[in-house]
């Protein structure tokens, strides 16, 4: 693990190193620890990042086997990974069908990287991508999911949370 950084009290974004692993939004991996603990996480990577560098998004959920050991873990912790698996991607032919993403929590992984891999193929019809959260609190990866909205004029970005609440300085 190249890096591993909270984006919410309990969201964490691992960021890791993998050469020959190929970066296919949409799909999944099986990250596996030394204790033979097992889980299964979207790649969250944008289709841009340099070939060989990865990341998921995982939610920390206390007295779950992976959770803690993710939540315990620095940079640098061994895991093994294979994959890419999952028939989840972008697979438009003609980049001229809209395209609507709709997730939860850190359902938003796969999301982000297949629109983002959409943007790069050139995808000129309409691209929704629906964030929800039960709290606006846990909208978590906003500002990054925001910058592709600034070089994509068809990509549209609409979060969505049952309980709204204010934080410092944002509206």
């Amino acid at each position: 693990m190249v890096e591993k950084r909270l984006a919410t009290e309990d969201v964490a974004i691992l960021t890791f190193r993998r050469e020959g692993l190929p970066n296919r939004p949409g799909k999944f991996v099986r990250l596996s620890h030394a204790t033979g603990v097992t889980r299964a996480y979207s790649l969250a990577t944008a289709a841009w990042v340099p070939p060989g560098l990865h990341q998921l998004h995982v939610r920390i959920i206390p007295d779950v086997q992976m959770s803690s050991l993710i939540a315990g873990v620095d940079a640098g912790e061994i895991f093994q990974i294979s994959g890419p698996l999952g028939k989840c991607a972008y697979r438009s032919a003609t980049g001229q069908e809209p395209i609507v993403l709709i997730g939860s929590g850190t359902g938003l992984a796969p999301l982000y990287g297949i629109a983002t891999e959409a943007i790069q193929l050139g995808h000129q019809a309409p691209i929704h991508l629906y964030h929800g959260a039960a709290s606006s609190s846990r909208l978590y990866f906003r500002e990054q999911v925001a910058d592709v909205v600034y070089g994509a004029p068809n990509f549209h970005y609409v979060t969505c949370a049952e309980t709204v609440e204010t934080e410092p300085g944002r509206l």
